[in-house]
């Protein structure tokens, strides 16, 4: 990546759509990630404004933010959640962009990965393509309630309370349905990593 201004590719999709799983498939290939995951992880940048905003009841006792209540208010929440995204948003570009100033030699494209799908709108401008990771709804739901151990109904109601399927899908410029085996996954991640190899390199 020697373009001063770096071919980005935005990453997104449902809960439980196997975003994450691309995302680490992406990084082991040598692209920069920046994801608002590790931000909210114990020790995260986002931490401190996070609990002095929302308060202690959505920090885990290892210092991590408890997602699952923080998903709950955001789902229902215009405000909070756009209050939520004014403080990843600036987190995230900086941590992009730190990251392209310390190892872009060595990076053929950077990578922001953001489950929240109005939140990865926000960045459209910065992004050269936007992937999508998409799951069919019964699918999806029998993955989160596998490793949540939620009920059918709970499981439901998250996912409801996310985008809509066709509205992430008719944004993306690229989508990989994610309905098959592990293999079969990463064997269409690399497909479309080649493909953005080449669009950074012609960039």
């Amino acid at each position: 990546m020697t373009n001063s201004k770096p071919w980005v590719l935005g990453l997104t999709g449902g809960i439980a759509s196997g975003k994450t799983t691309v995302s680490d498939y992406l990084a082991s290939k040598g692209c920069l990630v920046a994801e608002s995951r590790s931000l909210t992880a114990p020790g995260g940048a986002a931490m401190p404004e996070i609990e002095r905003i929302f308060g202690a009841d959505f920090i885990r006792p290892d210092g991590a933010m408890n997602r699952a209540k923080m998903r709950e208010l955001v789902f229902s929440n215009d405000a909070a959640r756009r209050t939520l995204e004014s403080i990843i948003h600036p987190l995230v570009r900086k941590a992009l962009m730190e990251k392209i100033r310390t190892g872009a030699e060595n990076s053929p494209y950077a990578v922001i990965a953001i489950p929240l799908f109005p939140s990865i709108l926000q960045l459209r401008p910065i992004l050269s393509r936007l992937l999508v990771i998409d799951c069919p709804t019964p699918l999806q739901c029998e993955r989160l309630r596998s490793r949540s151990g939620l009920s059918r109904e709970e499981s439901l109601a998250i996912i409801r309370a996310q985008s809509r399927r066709w509205e992430r899908i008719e944004e993306a410029d690229d989508v990989i349905v994610n309905a098959g085996s592990l293999p079969e996954l990463l064997s269409a991640a690399d497909i479309l990593h080649q493909r953005y190899l080449r669009a950074a390199e012609a960039a």
